[in-house]
């Protein structure tokens, strides 16, 4: 596996070309990592199966019982606080 040893001027275009023709080993400061080609993204929704997700959120419902409207506003306020933290990036 090549090595490619990170400097000031080692740009991102660099590292990549390499990495197109053979997994590569980016060693900066001391510390190694491991870069190779991904394949194509999975198709989240190859297996999905809308009447058994329906038949879970009827199940889920029959368990839990009615919910108050202040409830499922507190719901809805916590998934968009989730949504808004997976969304964040290192510089956050």
């Amino acid at each position: 596996m090549k090595v490619i040893h990170v400097r000031e001027t080692t740009t991102l275009a660099e590292v990549l070309s390499e990495a197109a023709k053979q997994p590569v080993v980016i060693e900066r400061d001391g510390t190694n990592y491991e870069l190779h080609l991904a394949g194509p993204p999975a198709d989240l929704f190859a297996h999905y199966d809308a009447a058994a997700a329906i038949a879970a959120l009827d199940h889920a419902a029959a368990v839990l019982g009615p919910i108050t409207p202040a409830e499922a506003e507190q719901w809805k306020a916590e998934v968009k606080a989730a949504r808004g933290q997976a969304g964040r990036t290192f510089d956050d």
